[in-house]
């Protein structure tokens, strides 16, 4: 503990209570009071931290022995200054926020919020954020009210390493059991700074944990936030088994949108977490069926095209834009797609004619390209599969392919 511990918290009377406690231990009959407290009172400070050691809270049968523990927190408090650093009181400190369990979890949190925002060492503060992680376990109504305090311990010793790490550690666990809406944005920091640290790691799972005000503060999130932190709340919200299949959707859409505007005003070569944050939306998109997004998905396709033309989206990746038309049924994309396929054709014509190479189309691409529009079912392009079947250097698959597709066409 450093010299805050030393002041009285404003508007706060805990130094005169522990004095008062102490007082009224003796009072109420000295002879009459259980060994342990008799001992606290007349003991040495060894004396009463091997007795705060010795106590067992959950099964203490007297009261004021469960008392002990927030009279020695006070205790300390109250005699720092005419002690200094004496390591015998930081044990007792130590000893006594351990055993704090006065039968009263909201005196208890309260007590311990206090000390949260007056002790300054690495190990007084490991204790007290240990301390709350314990009640946030079992005692999660009255932890709760901890969350403001543990928020702010968190910001005031961002990003989580140092000599701090451990009580900003057990801080974020308890968060994962307790925390709010309020949380959301520290632990977002946490995660986003420091992804690869004990800290940044937790404050991810701690994301997973609070359903408080979560939908609210991703989808503002991944809607307000820049690349590639898009990406990794993206990723949260696909994550999160709490939330519900069509929050994500919209959240795919969402993000599927802001991909496409970021490459709509994009000068140059279109970022790799862009592409990753397209791919992945589109992917959400066609798992939960979400059709409300038919329009903007048909719009990704000529887009898509470019990025694969250009090197930016690979073959998988295209492939999964095309076949996306036909797991959404999409009106409208076997239009786009004939057209798409007629462009093939040309290629792979001029390719047998010697003015072409024949590896500018790819054989998967076309496959697919071919299943979705017989899968759509749309006539209009019933003329550009069946030119497919006139060029023999396509291969038998393509070819095949196609006349299945056309066969499908004539069921229509």
């Amino acid at each position: 503990m450093n010299e805050r511990a030393q002041h009285h918290p404003p508007g706060s009377n805990l130094v005169v209570l522990a004095v008062l406690a102490v007082v009224s231990l003796a009072g109420r009959g000295f002879a009459q009071a259980p060994d342990a407290v008799k001992q606290f009172i007349t003991g040495s400070l060894a004396d009463k931290t091997r007795i705060i050691r010795n106590i067992n809270p959950a099964g203490e049968s007297s009261d004021r022995v469960r008392q002990l523990p927030k009279i020695a927190i006070n205790f300390v408090l109250t005699y720092r200054e005419d002690l200094g650093d004496s390591p015998g009181l930081d044990e007792l400190f130590l000893a006594a926020v351990e055993k704090l369990d006065t039968g009263d979890p909201a005196a208890d949190v309260a007590l311990l919020v206090y000390l949260l925002s007056t002790v300054d060492s690495p190990a007084a503060e490991g204790a007290v954020t240990a301390k709350l992680y314990t009640f946030a376990q079992t005692r999660a109504g009255a932890a709760r009210y901890a969350v403001p305090a543990l928020n702010t311990f968190l910001k005031d010793n961002a990003p989580g390493t140092g000599p701090r790490k451990e009580a900003v550690l057990t801080a974020i666990k308890a968060l994962t059991l307790c925390g709010d809406s309020s949380s959301f944005p520290v632990l977002l920091s946490y995660a986003l700074q420091s992804p690869d640290t004990d800290a940044g790691i937790a404050a991810r799972q701690a994301l997973l944990s609070i359903t408080d005000g979560f939908e609210t503060n991703a989808s503002r999130a991944i809607s307000e936030l820049p690349m590639p932190e898009k990406l990794f709340v993206f990723r949260i919200i696909q994550e999160n088994s709490k939330i519900s299949p069509n929050f994500k959707a919209k959240c795919a859409e969402i993000a599927l949108s802001q991909a496409i505007s970021i490459v709509k005003a994009s000068n140059g070569a279109v970022p790799p977490a862009v592409i990753a944050l397209q791919d992945e939306a589109l992917i959400a998109i066609v798992a939960h069926d979400w059709t409300p997004s038919s329009a903007l998905v048909l719009s990704l396709f000529p887009i898509a095209r470019n990025e694969y033309e250009t090197g930016a989206l690979s073959e998988a990746q295209f492939i999964a834009v095309i076949k996306a038309n036909a797991a959404l049924g999409i009106s409208g994309a076997g239009r786009v797609l004939s057209r798409y396929l007629a462009d093939l054709n040309s290629i792979t014509g001029r390719a047998a004619l010697g003015t072409a190479e024949p590896e500018t189309v790819s054989a998967a691409v076309v496959l697919a390209l071919i299943n979705t529009l017989g899968d759509l079912g749309d006539k209009t392009a019933f003329d550009d599969l069946l030119y497919v079947t006139y060029l023999n250097n396509y291969g038998n698959e393509i070819i095949r392919s196609a006349r299945a597709a056309l066969e499908k066409l004539k069921l229509q």
